[in-house]
């Protein structure tokens, strides 16, 4: 009890993102799957374009390229559980799940030359028209929660207009006027309106051409000479409401995980601060949610730190020294000192503050 009023009053609340995804059959029940990409496997159901034979070419590029498969299923390690748990609800393909592989490469940093951005490479005015948020300090499409939701939106209102998974994929890739135009084409003509009959954009064709190679390099991994390291069939994130801003460097700390980790997990932050509002969470790995708790619980009182434009700024308290404010906050006391040019090993005024992060 004294832990959760301590989180209260700080603003935050510690929430496992596990009860929002499809959970997992009870681990003693013999057919629950163990690894993920059997889950996934047991979900894929789109059909084989009418000619094989591009797919087949990219079958044996994936083959002749491990690595390339190797760093998709790295980056995806982070994101899969979530999504796949996602399509699920949604009763979607299982396919679905691997468009980020296809678009970003499950990098969530990603920009492309057109201005998509994210894991989907949603562009600014798909992810506006699907709630997505930009604003200072914050795009909404590259945060892993917001815009997957998003997407999965997009995607689904495609197949409700277009009533075709093929179709829906390609006007994600190139748009639904694009697609439209095509289908309408074809009608005056009198010619056939399924996927394989339509003149679309070589790009677009090869994008459900690809997602079809690699769901069957996925489904059989071993026939294409591939060793597909397994991924736990859990969640890999839980999600940490705030109302409160937070550097990044800080929350890394407090969560014991490297910056690189936080920002993998949290690329909606486009500055060095997490900008909290009440739609926005951050996510950090499940073994470091409680990790994150007792740390921010043996902080000093939420009030002895804050932002002010741009950087953290710290209350010096009784009893606080040099070397345990650095030790505290992740810092160095030499950096303390560099970004304080009063302040020294022997000079802490009590009710001072002090730059902790100065501004980026």
């Amino acid at each position: 009890m004294r832990l959760l009023i301590s989180l209260l009053m700080a603003g935050w609340l510690i929430q496992a993102h596990a009860a929002d995804v499809a959970a997992p059959l009870p681990p003693d029940d013999p057919t629950a799957p163990s690894d993920l990409w059997d889950r996934l496997r047991n979900g894929f159901s789109l059909s084989e374009p009418e000619d094989p034979g591009n797919v087949q070419q990219m079958e044996t590029w994936y083959e002749d390229h491990p690595k390339t498969i190797e760093t998709l299923a790295e980056r995806s390690k982070r994101y899969l559980y979530y999504i796949v748990g996602e399509v699920e609800n949604r009763g979607m393909p299982a396919e679905i799940a691997l468009v980020p592989m296809i678009e970003s490469g499950f990098n969530p940093l990603v920009y492309s030359r057109y201005h998509a951005a994210g894991l989907w490479q949603l562009l600014p005015g798909t992810g506006r028209h699907f709630g997505l948020r930009s604003d200072k300090g914050y795009d909404g499409r590259r945060d892993i929660i917001a815009a997957t939701n998003a997407a999965l939106k997009y995607l689904a209102y495609l197949h409700a207009l277009f009533g075709d998974w093929a179709l829906a994929l390609a006007a994600y890739n190139a748009g639904e006027g694009t697609v439209s135009k095509a289908l309408h084409r074809n009608q005056e003509n009198g010619l056939e309106t399924n996927f394989a009959s339509l003149d679309l954009p070589l790009e677009t064709r090869n994008f459900y051409t690809r997602l079809i190679a690699l769901r069957n390099v996925l489904s059989d991994p071993e026939k294409f000479g591939l060793d597909l390291s397994p991924i736990p069939d859990k969640p890999y994130f839980s999600e940490i409401r705030t109302h409160q801003n937070i550097d990044i460097r800080l929350a890394a700390h407090l969560a014991e995980i490297p910056v690189s980790e936080f920002v993998a997990l949290n690329p909606g932050a486009t500055k060095q601060v997490w900008p909290a509002e009440e739609a926005r969470s951050i996510l950090l790995p499940s073994d470091n949610a409680a990790i994150f708790a007792s740390n921010l619980e043996a902080m000093p009182a939420a009030s002895s730190s804050k932002r002010e434009k741009g950087r953290t700024l710290y209350r010096i308290r009784k009893n606080d020294t040099l070397l345990g404010i650095a030790h505290r906050f992740g810092v160095s006391a030499t950096d303390i000192e560099r970004w304080n040019s009063s302040v020294s090993a022997r000079n802490l005024r009590i009710g001072a503050r002090i730059v902790l992060f100065p501004e980026k």
